[in-house]
């Protein structure tokens, strides 16, 4: 019985001793809500789109040439190079020897010919002289002698009478003959013919050479030595023609550029106008493939002093528009084709709006659709 009753006191003990333990635990405090934080206001770079003039241009430079410019060429046969008579830079007058090919075997067949000729002129001057019609004067001439002798002595009459009858009848016979003899005539057409031969020939030495069709300056010169062989119609010279002064310019541009279009140029330090004359669709159909990005520009001043390959920078005006709705590259996204423009709300939405553009410079777009006038862009 004692025993249970201490038991029940540890017990009692335990209890107490745990309950006071909890007493001296800290309360637990209330938790709090995170603070809410407002979000920051998004501030953009705008601008209004407005109307406005568009001007794109473009830049580049060339080289002072000329419109008349001549390629030269050995047209009609091929050779060795005999001789070439100018250099680079070079000025001739027309008429001037360019270039020439060896044509010694050529002189020797044009002297062999010339000798032929003169042969031939002998054997019918020989001919002629054994000609009927030359027969004819003579006895034309007998038949007056024999006429004047039988007034002279008419005892004669009787045998002078025979023979002017047979004199006249031989005169008649000859008369209804037909000009010259075979020999004669056959001998004159190898005359013409030798001739023309000769002529043939000298045709060929003149071919041979290269003169100046113009006066100018030497603007080209091939690379070759004296006594290399020449394909007919390889280009060796190429003459400019000073008297008519461009501006000639290759690159890229010259595709967009058109007849007229007005350019401003500087040459020598000096500003001059003009205006595209030439575009590579304007070259002759053998040209296209040599100028498909060469154009020609016409200044309206050449400045003194400046001469043929002095070079000159420029600005041609490609495309031009006045009042037109503009808006900035910065505000536009480009991708495949697809132009869209980033707009701004009168409550500060941004959204997105694909647009039709037009002329384009380095910082501009044309709007043809898609945006209007008091509309707000975002540039960043």
């Amino acid at each position: 019985m004692c025993k249970l009753r201490l038991k029940i006191l540890a017990s009692i003990a335990m209890i107490t001793l745990l309950l006071q333990g909890c007493s001296m635990m800290p309360e637990e405090e209330e938790l709090l809500p995170p603070p809410v934080k407002e979000p920051e206001a998004v501030e953009y770079t705008t601008q209004v789109i407005e109307r406005g003039d568009i001007v794109n241009t473009a830049k580049g430079s060339g080289n002072i040439g000329s419109k008349k410019q001549y390629s030269l060429s050995f047209t009609y046969r091929s050779g060795y190079l005999k001789s070439m008579n100018v250099k680079l830079g070079d000025t001739v007058k027309k008429g001037q020897l360019i270039a020439e090919l060896d044509t010694d075997s050529l002189e020797k067949d044009i002297q062999k010919k010339q000798l032929e000729i003169d042969k031939i002129k002998l054997e019918l001057e020989q001919l002629q002289d054994q000609d009927p019609s030359n027969e004819l004067e003579r006895k034309k001439l007998k038949l007056e002698y024999l006429e004047d002798r039988k007034k002279q002595f008419p005892d004669e009459a009787l045998e002078l009478d025979y023979q002017i009858k047979d004199l006249k009848l031989e005169i008649k016979d000859m008369e209804n003959q037909d000009g010259d003899n075979y020999s004669v005539k056959v001998k004159k057409k190898d005359l013409e013919i030798a001739q023309i031969d000769l002529e043939d020939l000298k045709l060929t030495r003149d071919k041979s050479q290269i003169v100046a069709p113009s006066s100018g300056k030497i603007t080209y010169v091939e690379e070759i030595g004296i006594g290399d062989y020449v394909p007919a119609l390889k280009t060796l010279v190429k003459v400019s023609d000073p008297s008519d002064l461009i501006l000639e310019y290759t690159g890229g541009y010259a595709l967009k550029m058109k007849v007229g279009m007005p350019v401003t140029a500087t040459v020598s330090g000096k500003t001059v106008t003009g205006e595209v004359v030439t575009t590579p669709s304007d070259f002759p159909a053998e040209e296209q493939e040599l100028r498909k990005e060469t154009a020609f520009i016409k200044l309206n001043e050449v400045p003194e002093g400046v001469e043929i390959g002095d070079s000159a920078s420029f600005e041609v005006v490609l495309e031009q528009k006045e009042d037109v709705l503009l808006v900035p590259k910065r505000a536009v996204i480009q991708y495949m084709g697809i132009y869209t423009a980033r707009v701004l709300s009168e409550d500060n939405i941004r959204s997105e709006k694909d647009i039709e553009v037009g002329i384009e410079t380095a910082t501009q777009y044309e709007v043809i659709s898609g945006l209007e006038e008091g509309d707000i862009v975002i540039l960043e």
